[in-house]
């Protein structure tokens, strides 16, 4: 695991212009953090970009003029803890519940049909863990999310995204503490989406990204870069009812660059490299008004918390 004074951290975190695909460019970002009395871990899951979010109409954004709410809910138990070989390293797990609502707004000006939207997400989470029989939770402000800019362009029925995220932490932190609900570390991240609609009823979309972290100065270690890929494929099984959607979404995350500590990498590197996959449920109220459900279950897990997560979204539009 990732390695600094006892310091073991978990993170985690559609169709139509203006729809929960909006939502999805947003973010429940990097939320907790655990701690070991051994060797341990900086961020044994995710960067604070939303690996796993993106699941429908990733690149999708609301139209020109157009602002939009969206909300996100995560609760993600972590059951076990796997080193660099996969395996489990016993009396570790955690809980955490995540929220972060979110504002985007598309400028009503463009430039050769590409879109310019600006966005900012704030995140709060509980955390809470379990060492060797010993608990602590910990619940507060996570980080704040800036989107100066997010391009999107469309060429037939395939859409484009492309957009830069800078991630501020705020809360306090403790690295003496078992939980911290925030992770102490700014990053700034480059994402990338692809959505194909080859029909109306079926949604097909991938998300890579890569995120560079900055070194947390309560501790002097500095994550490993990351990267992302979130994909799904969703299909609207009813052609008399096209408002519900079926479909299957999941995520590829690995950590491109090793840790460091003091600007010496760690033994090993510490490397994260994780996969999941479940099943989603996309209802839409009106075309800018959708809620999502959806499940993704870890497995192939390294250096890294391996558990489930459990998705609640929606979007809804705002009258400015």
């Amino acid at each position: 695991m990732k390695s600094v004074t006892g310091i073991i951290s978990i993170q985690d975190r559609p169709p139509g212009s203006s729809t929960l695909s909006g939502m999805l460019a947003g973010s429940i970002l990097g939320i907790a953090a655990i701690a070991s009395t051994a060797s341990a871990s900086e961020n044994g899951g995710f960067s604070n970009f939303p690996v796993g979010a993106q699941t429908v109409g990733a690149a999708f954004l609301p139209p020109p003029g157009a602002t939009e709410f969206y909300g996100y809910g995560l609760f993600y138990s972590a059951t076990s803890v796997r080193d660099g070989a996969g395996n489990k390293i016993p009396g570790l797990s955690a809980q955490v519940f995540a929220q972060a609502p979110r504002i985007v707004h598309t400028w009503k000006t463009t430039f050769a049909g590409i879109t310019i939207t600006s966005g900012l997400v704030a995140e709060s989470a509980y955390v809470k863990v379990k060492l060797n029989g010993n608990s602590d939770e910990d619940f507060g402000a996570t980080l704040v999310g800036f989107e100066p800019f997010d391009l999107t362009a469309a060429w037939g029925n395939f859409h484009f995204l492309s957009g830069t995220h800078f991630y501020i932490p705020v809360g306090p932190y403790d690295r003496n503490s078992l939980a911290n609900s925030t992770t102490n570390y700014a990053a700034l991240a480059q994402q990338f989406a692809v959505t194909w609609l080859p029909t109306p009823r079926w949604d097909i979309s991938i998300n890579p990204n890569i995120e560079f972290n900055l070194r947390n100065k309560a501790t002097g270690y500095r994550s490993g870069d990351q990267f992302g890929l979130t994909y799904g494929v969703s299909y609207r099984p009813f052609p008399g009812d096209p408002k519900w959607q079926l479909g299957v979404n999941g995520y590829y995350a690995l950590q491109i660059s090793d840790d460091r500590l003091r600007g010496t990498p760690v033994p090993g590197g510490n490397r994260l490299r994780k996969t999941s996959v479940g099943p989603q449920l996309i209802y839409s109220f009106t075309p800018a008004a959708v809620i999502l459900v959806k499940w993704q279950h870890e497995m192939d897990v390294r250096n890294g918390p391996q558990g489930d997560l459990f998705w609640l979204e929606f979007a809804f539009p705002l009258p400015l």
